[in-house]
């Protein structure tokens, strides 16, 4: 039942007009991962939200998806694993943010030990 309820509340927030809102989704995530099954992780709080999240037009959502990553990655399918990681590197070397550029690469090193140069 708590995952019902969680992704019912995760998909209305993951896509709310408000920052905040969008924000708060991840701030529950790094929250309630270690608590839930590795299938909805993978299926539902990585493949539905984090990946929306990812591309959210503000730059505090997209590097706090870089922090949430690092936080959800050692559970995540090897298939999440390696969009994880591809979408690390695209935030370290291509956004139009300092601050999501920085926390993408990161992110990308704790995760995947991978180190990029930073995209300026």
């Amino acid at each position: 039942w708590l995952q019902d309820c969680l992704s019912q509340s995760l998909k209305a927030s993951a896509s709310d007009g408000k920052f905040q809102q969008r924000i708060n989704t991840l701030f529950a995530i790094n929250e309630v991962h270690p608590h839930l099954s590795t299938k909805f992780l993978n299926d539902h709080i990585y493949g539905e939200y984090m990946k929306l999240l990812a591309c959210d037009p503000v730059p505090n959502i997209r590097f706090n998806y870089a922090k949430t990553a690092v936080q959800v990655y050692k559970l995540l399918s090897n298939s999440n694993k390696m969009h994880c990681s591809d979408t690390l590197k695209t935030m370290a070397t291509s956004d139009a943010d300092f601050d999501v550029m920085f926390f993408a690469a990161k992110a990308l090193e704790q995760t995947s030990g991978e180190q990029v140069q930073i995209g300026i």
